[in-house]
């Protein structure tokens, strides 16, 4: 975990999971995707198992939005490696 977080590792408070938590439930909300996980109290989170992620309709988006989605994506996906990492070191 050093070398993700560095001297910082030590020092994840509750409150920068909260923080990450939130950002992460309103990016996703902008792709519809508002109830993705759930905080559990006392817990943690929770993932929702029954969203399928698909790319079924691959015209759906204009060109300039494809990049802006790929954005998000990576940005999401980069949220839940922190947050399932956090929630590691705090356990």
């Amino acid at each position: 975990t050093n070398e993700l977080w560095g001297e910082r590792s030590q020092f994840i408070s509750d409150a920068n999971l909260t923080q990450i938590l939130y950002l992460l439930r309103r990016d996703l909300k902008g792709f519809g995707l508002s109830q993705f996980f759930s905080t559990v109290p006392r817990t943690g989170i929770k993932v929702d198992a029954n969203i399928i992620i698909s790319n079924e309709n691959k015209s759906c988006l204009p060109s300039s939005l494809k990049k802006e989605a790929y954005k998000y994506m990576a940005l999401f996906f980069a949220l839940l490696t922190m947050v399932i990492t956090v929630i590691h070191l705090i356990r």
